[in-house]
């Protein structure tokens, strides 16, 4: 099984996003089990999980084991990560006599919907299997990253009761005070504002490699309605 590592981090360019503070939460809650996080790709999802990871190992003392969706390829990896997990010390030992703690191991996996099994039913139980050893156990919890709101609505029903949206649907829209920080000020107003309208810093880098303002008015609108598909399909995961 290879580890992937999480995503390098330019401290210059990181904004302050409401996001960092819905997983960090979700990854404290004792009741453990499976969180979903979902965002349109090129919405920081990546990077705000490896400055999850960077505050769960630095500040709070807990393992993180970070992966990428080709980890999930390989019908074994349930088996691995679960005996894995199952090595792991109990809530009972001293470590944690507090049943109200979080628990001391994270799973994080980035791009979970590229898996190229997602239709195996194997994978599914995968899935399912971790949430419930996870809220069972309580000895860790799981965060996947998706970019596809259909895929995120798949997960959430496979096992409503274990598996969880992180912080609603729109938690991780870039609105215009963060792409106003991202950008700085000698920055057009239209791009500025297609900024805004995307919702997400990725536009910000696909942006440059458009010749006209057309395309990108373009690409910005697309942006745009992947976001109220995704609020569409997903808001009644809320909790």
């Amino acid at each position: 099984m290879q580890h992937a590592p999480p995503p390098s981090i330019e401290v210059s360019k990181v904004v302050e996003h409401e996001v960092q503070n819905h997983l960090s939460n979700a990854m404290d809650d004792p009741e453990c089990g499976v969180f979903v996080h979902w965002g349109i790709e090129g919405s920081g999802k990546s990077i705000a999980a490896a400055l999850l990871t960077r505050k769960l190992k630095s500040e709070k003392g807990r393992s993180v084991l970070f992966l990428d969706y080709h980890s999930l390829t390989s019908p074994s990896i349930a088996s691995v990560v679960q005996m894995f997990c199952m090595m792991l010390p109990s809530r009972e030992k001293s470590f944690q006599s507090d049943p109200t703690k979080p628990p001391p191991m994270s799973i994080i996996v980035d791009d979970l919907d590229k898996a190229e099994n997602w239709n195996d039913g194997e994978f599914r139980k995968t899935i399912v299997s971790l949430a419930k050893i996870s809220s069972s156990g309580k000895r860790f919890n799981v965060l996947l990253l998706v970019s596809s709101s259909s895929r995120a609505r798949e997960l959430l029903n496979w096992d409503w009761r274990h598996i969880q949206l992180v912080g609603g649907p729109g938690c991780g829209i870039w609105r215009r005070e963060h792409v106003s920080q991202l950008l700085g000020t000698d920055v057009d107003a239209e791009i500025v504002d297609l900024c805004s309208r995307a919702c997400t810093p990725g536009f910000v880098v696909w942006s440059a490699k458009m010749p006209t303002i057309g395309r990108m008015r373009s690409n910005a609108e697309r942006c745009a309605l992947e976001w109220e598909k995704g609020l569409s399909e997903l808001t009644t995961f809320c909790i």
